[in-house]
């Protein structure tokens, strides 16, 4: 300890320790005679290590040198504030030396102090809360376009104390217009001014028996406009829980059409003729024995087959996909039995080419026998053609994507020899000599001066070598893949108390420089997602030769995650890295596989062909 610390005042210790240890950056700073923030007094570490600055580095900058110029342009409005009230509180991105901007809430205090106006700001790094409140505004924009864009109408309500429908929380757009109700109309109502009262009392009980067993419900009702008119619905019903509490979200599809069609094809014949033989889309009725009973003459345009043609025919259909006959035959024996809605199906025309289609198939049934099933199809052709293109494009977009990371790899290699071939050793040189300057002269004055020199030269040269790892892995290309992991094995311990159990075959792994720069970043990322998220302090990773295959298995038995939760959530997973390395490993001919489970671990495993080239040479 030196003199300077065994002198001072144990309070000043305290609070010398408390200014340090802190986990938000302090900045002690004088006021301009203009009634600005001026040149730093005091910093603490927090805030030279947010900025990467030394302490004395920080105490030769004003505030406006770590301010963004946006921020600066109304710093006068908020020294007004400051000086009226003595404190203030106010968000900004401050800036490190390397240009990076970290968005903080400033906390700031004036008070006199050795008679001038100074400032104490506190500034506290909120990263992680502005990108969270970034992702939540991201999510109830997709939820609220989704939710207002929809052609059906949907209810969000509560359950009452009554187990019985309650109040209106949310609704769309499309469900004020179905009703004719304005959005604050309905959200005063109840679901019971909206259904007919003898499906109130008979449907709505039903429902909530369906809600005891799923939590699921689908049924048909006689729903009632603002001004008194009725029309029928289809209704899905979905029970969950929001905010402790039971909602139901109720998806409410008007069926006025449909059900007319259907009354109207078994009572009249020449309505029939008349309304579907001109309808837009493709139609068509099977009989019970499964034989087509009607078609239009969109659905003759759409396969290329005459009325003539079809009537009479059984399945398989002459329009089916003769490579798809059992996958449609599945959806033909559903609709049938019980509907269905949005099923695209691969056809064929008559002429031979493919075709594809939006069925939406329906069971008619009178007196509880079954009467026919109608079909309508939507041509989804070029909607289909245009997603196919769009895969390709992104195909090429993530191979493109690939290729990229393989030359910043190179070019990070190509970099950091430069630097160690110019400067690092150039620093190095100096070094040498001026230690060996240090060692002739006799002043100790300048001997001392050449000492700090030679100190400097040091952190300099400790600075690059660290650069040069960040920007690529010299003992990658100059040892090897084994000496590189043993190397990051003790950075992981060092850097993040990670203990990393390392086992490797002894077996040489004939890998192309661009492989094993990609295996061993991709290592350091996984490594590094075991840290952020396992919540553990131990891992093992084993690298063996299978065959023609460079194996590599990284193993925690950490938190775990549910796979299929993590697909659903790919855009806001932390786990998104996981995606990426999958995507360049496929690129370069590799696989990889995640096992993981929640509370019990997981398992990734790379696998990555050898090069034949490199097992030449150094076979």
């Amino acid at each position: 300890m030196s003199a300077e610390n065994n002198s001072m005042d144990p309070h000043e210790k305290i609070y010398r320790l408390l200014f340090n240890k802190t986990s938000d950056a302090i900045f002690f700073h004088e006021v301009t005679s203009e009634g600005l923030p001026g040149s730093f007094l005091e910093v603490n570490d927090v805030a030279c290590r947010m900025l990467s600055y030394s302490r004395d580095e920080l105490l030769n900058l004003t505030v406006r040198d770590i301010d963004i110029p946006a921020q600066w342009d109304r710093m006068r409005s908020l020294m007004e504030e400051l000086f009226q009230k003595g404190y203030h509180t106010f968000e900004t991105n401050l800036v490190s030396r390397d240009g990076v901007f970290t968005p903080c809430e400033i906390h700031a205090h004036l008070f006199q102090w050795a008679g001038k106006n100074v400032i104490l700001s506190v500034a506290r790094d909120i990263s992680e809360r502005k990108k969270a409140e970034k992702d939540l505004r991201d999510r109830e924009i997709k939820f609220q376009t989704l939710f207002e864009s929809t052609m059906d109408g949907v209810f969000i309500y509560e359950i009452d104390s009554s187990n019985m429908p309650g109040s209106f929380l949310q609704v769309n757009d499309y469900a004020c217009r179905m009703f004719g109700y304005s959005r604050e109309e309905i959200l005063s109502t109840t679901g019971q001014q909206l259904v007919k009262p003898e499906d109130w009392s008979v449907k709505i009980p039903d429902m909530l028996e369906d809600f005891s067993h799923t939590k699921h419900a689908f049924y048909e009702s006689e729903l009632v406009r603002k001004d008194g008119s009725f029309f029928p619905a289809e209704i899905s019903a979905h029970l969950f829980e929001l905010e402790n509490r039971p909602v139901v979200l109720a998806i409410c599809r008007d069926i006025s059409e449909r059900k007319k069609a259907e009354a109207d094809l078994v009572t009249s014949e020449k309505f029939r003729s008349s309304l579907l033989d001109n309808a837009p889309y493709p139609i068509l009725g099977i009989a019970p024995d499964r034989s087509i009973r009607y078609v239009n003459r969109a659905m003759e345009i759409f396969t290329g087959f005459s009325s003539e043609e079809l009537l009479g025919k059984k399945e398989p259909y002459p329009w089916w996909h003769r490579d798809l006959i059992d996958q449609t035959r599945e959806s033909f024996l559903k609709a049938i039995a019980t509907g269905i809605e949005k099923v695209e199906i691969k056809l064929q025309k008559k002429e031979g080419s493919d075709i594809w289609a939006e069925v939406h198939a329906y069971p008619v049934y009178e007196n509880d026998e079954f009467q026919f099933t109608i079909s309508n199809l939507v041509d989804i052709t070029r909607r289909k053609e245009s997603q196919e293109q769009l895969e390709i494009y992104q195909k090429k977009l993530r191979d493109m994507a690939s290729e990229l990371d393989i030359a910043e790899e190179r070019e990070r290699k190509n970099i950091a020899e430069k630097i160690h071939d110019s400067i690092g050793q150039t620093l190095a040189l100096l070094k040498i000599k001026s230690s060996i300057l240090e060692d002739r002269i006799s002043d100790p004055v300048i001997a001392a001066m050449a000492a700090e020199i030679v100190s400097d030269l040091d952190q300099v040269i400790s600075f690059t070598r660290d650069f040069l790892f960040e920007i690529s892995f010299p003992i990658l290309y100059e040892l090897g893949f084994e000496a590189a992991v043993r190397w990051l094995v003790d950075k992981m311990f060092s850097d993040h108390a990670l203990r990393v159990i390392y086992e490797d075959d002894g077996q040489v792994k004939p890998m192309s420089e661009d492989k094993k720069a990609f295996l061993f970043r991709s290592l350091r990322e996984l490594l590094m997602n075991v840290i952020k998220h396992a919540g553990i302090d131990e891992v093992f990773i084993r690298s063996y030769l299978d065959g023609d295959l460079v194996i590599l298995e990284v193993e925690d038995r950490g938190k775990g995650f549910d796979m299929e939760e993590m697909i659903r959530n790919v855009r806001y997973s932390p786990s998104f890295g996981l995606f990426s390395i999958r995507e360049r490993v496929h690129f370069i001919g590799g696989n990889l596989d995640i096992c993981s489970r929640k509370d019990r671990g997981t398992m990734v495993t790379i696998s990555l062909p050898v090069d034949d080239q490199v097992w030449g040479e150094n076979a």
